[in-house]
């Protein structure tokens, strides 16, 4: 009961954090990308 409560009260958190660090992620891949473009043209 208690470990289920825990669960409850963490969960929405833990899923908040979890598309925070997908959203950066993201940028951070996105960034990579532009800048392999910017070196593939000044190379």
């Amino acid at each position: 009961m208690k470990y289920k409560l825990l669960h409850e009260t963490y969960y929405p958190y833990n899923k908040k954090e979890l598309t925070y660090f997908v959203k950066i992620w993201y940028f951070s891949a996105k960034m990579r990308l532009f800048f392999i473009k910017i070196n593939a043209t000044f190379y």
